[in-house]
């Protein structure tokens, strides 16, 4: 679905830009040549004029298509390293207000580039259909728990930089390099 998004977009973009060059040669040879202009008649100028407009609104799409597509790889992977989903350590993990990453996730998931998603404001969470029980900590000595019995933190490893969820003030490994880490 993501590379056919992106052909889309490129063709919106290659194709919005043909009409706009198109619209505007048109509508300098009405302005320029008196005899392309007797021809063309006013409804040709209109025309031209709607084609360039046509052009804009496919480049704009296009453009924001693009936008979309990297929001959305830039969040998939803070979404998969955030195994309970918690919009507030996604939030600090990205260096953006928190309200702004929710409007993003949410135009994400109303976008289908999150299916099976939804954003639970309340309890600020980016929840995803295979998300029902979580693990805490390191594989090695992980328990399955519910999402109400801990309170989890991201923790970034200062060995390898990993995205690590633990509970809050529990001591443990990074799940990269073995590193330890703290939930504080």
């Amino acid at each position: 679905m993501l590379i056919m998004k992106k052909i889309l977009s490129v063709v919106g973009i290659t194709g919005g830009t043909f009409f706009l060059l198109v619209a505007a040669i048109c509508v300098e040879e009405w302005f320029s040549d008196p005899a392309y202009a007797a021809d063309m008649e006013i409804s040709g100028l209109i025309m031209c004029i709607v084609l360039g407009i046509f052009g804009v609104i496919l480049i704009v799409l296009g453009i924001q298509t693009l936008r979309l597509q990297k929001l959305y790889r830039e969040y998939k992977e803070i979404a998969e390293a955030s195994q309970d989903g918690f919009i507030p350590d996604m939030a600090a993990i990205l260096s953006q207000p928190e309200d702004k990453v929710r409007r993003n996730l949410e135009k994400l998931c109303k976008k289908k580039y999150f299916n099976d998603a939804y954003v639970d404001n309340k309890a600020k969470l980016f929840v995803r259909k295979n998300q029902m029980n979580q693990k805490i900590g390191n594989p090695s000595f992980t328990k399955t728990v519910k999402r109400t019995d801990a309170e989890l933190v991201t923790v970034k490893c200062k060995g390898c930089g990993g995205i690590n969820k633990i509970q809050r003030g529990a001591v443990g490994e990074c799940e990269y390099c073995g590193s330890p880490i703290s939930g504080e």
